[in-house]
This record gives C-alpha cells, sequence and structure tokens, in this order.
C-alpha cells in the first residue's frame, strides 16, 4: 500500500526447523515509512516491527547448541539438547536511505539501527553506509563501504547475513565492496569483509573474507 510517497507492508514467514523437530514458528513483520523526492534527491525513511517467539525454543537447525551468536541457557550442562533460547525477538527498527549526487556522480548514503525489545542486554544492532558511483552503464563503475556492529541479542542469528563474520549475531566489522559494469548485460564485483566474531560473548576471533562475484542479465 503505497499513496502520496508513504508505504505499509505486512509480512509473515515461517521458520522451520528440520524435519526432525517440531518448533517451527512464524516470523510477523510490519513496516511503514516514506519514500519520495526532496530537492535533486531521494529520500527513503521507515520504521520496521518484527517478531519472532523463540523464548525457551530449541534451535531450528541440527546442531542442538548452535544458537549463531544469540545467548541461551541450558537446564542440564552435559545436555546439549536441552539448551534453549534465552530471549525472543521483538524486533524495532528504523531506517533512512538518501541517494543524491555528488558533481554528476550517484551517492548513496544509509543508517539502519535495530533494537530487540524483549532482550534486557546486548540488544542492540546498526549499521552505517555510502556507495558512490553505480555500475548500471557500459564502463561505469561503483565503490561501496558499510561499517555495523550486532549485539548477540539484536537480531535473530539464523536468518542474518552469513557471508559478515560467517554469520550470526555478536559481531562487528567493515565491508568493502566494488562493481564495474563490463556492458549493459555483465557487471563483476569484489567484497571484502574485515569482521570480529564473539565480540562480547567468548573468545574473540577476527575474520576476513574476500567474495567474487559476476551478474549476467538477459
Amino acid at each position: 500500500y503505497k499513496p502520496n510517497h508513504f508505504f505499509l507492508r505486512a509480512a509473515a514467514s515461517f521458520l522451520e526447523s528440520d524435519s526432525k523437530g517440531d518448533n517451527n514458528k512464524t516470523i510477523y513483520g510490519l513496516q511503514s515509512g516514506w519514500e519520495g523526492p526532496v530537492g535533486s534527491s531521494n529520500l527513503l525513511a521507515g520504521i520496521s516491527y518484527y517478531e519472532i517467539d523463540t523464548k525457551t525454543e530449541g534451535v531450528f537447525t541440527d546442531d542442538p547448541d548452535d544458537f549463531y551468536g544469540n545467548t541461551f541457557d541450558c537446564p542440564n550442562d552435559n545436555i546439549a539438547t536441552t539448551c534453549v533460547y534465552r530471549n525472543d525477538f521483538e524486533e524495532l527498527q528504523i531506517f533512512a536511505q538518501l541517494e543524491t549526487l555528488v558533481g554528476k556522480t550517484p551517492f548513496t548514503l544509509f543508517v539502519d539501527l535495530v533494537q530487540n525489545q524483549a532482550a534486557d542486554d546486548l540488544d542492540t544492532a546498526w549499521a552505517v553506509g555510502l556507495t558512490l558511483g553505480k555500475a548500471n552503464r557500459p564502463n561505469s563503475w561503483e565503490i561501496g563501504y558499510t561499517y555495523q556492529n550486532i549485539e548477540a541479542d539484536a537480531l535473530l542469528g539464523l536468518v542474518t547475513d552469513s557471508d559478515f563474520a560467517g554469520g550470526g549475531t555478536d559481531s562487528k566489522g567493515h565491508i568493502l565492496k566494488g562493481a564495474w559494469a563490463v556492458n549493459k548485460k555483465w557487471k563483476i564485483g569484489i567484497t571484502y569483509f574485515d569482521n570480529v566474531r564473539n565480540m562480547d560473548i567468548g573468545v574473540q576471533e577476527d575474520y576476513e573474507r574476500v567474495i567474487l562475484d559476476t551478474a549476467f542479465k538477459f
């Protein structure tokens, strides 16, 4: 629904465990915001809310004690299958993105903030980033930078980006991107991740990753 630059969206998505489990869940989401011109620029701003009931539930994967960075409790320390999520996830998100020009070059700036209203601690995630250029024409290019910080219980770790710090929460770090359009139908890109895992819980680990990709249009 999008009248006069305002928009409203609702969604529900099933989060299913493997065939051996019975802890299937549904993620509910609601998003509202505004998108439109501001002078010669374009602004997108909004607020979202997502709800996932996970407290006292077990994992949704084969590994009984892999909570992807989220905090958990184990009633029996010697039996991993007794481990359960410590919190629900009631994620309140505020986001904004500005698209403009620097001279004749496209420039995008964004900010994203999320807080889990159901957790008492380690409940915040945020990201800021920018992109200069746009690889959408032959021999055009773009470069981008993002810094993000995801505390342990800010997001449900299972559904986070698996490239950043290897997936999950309790991580922070830098993302550098670049892309070049060979022609109208072919684009080549590179992404470098320089991250830290287990930033608040456990033993900190450095994490680096390089991804090369290419995309074709037909």
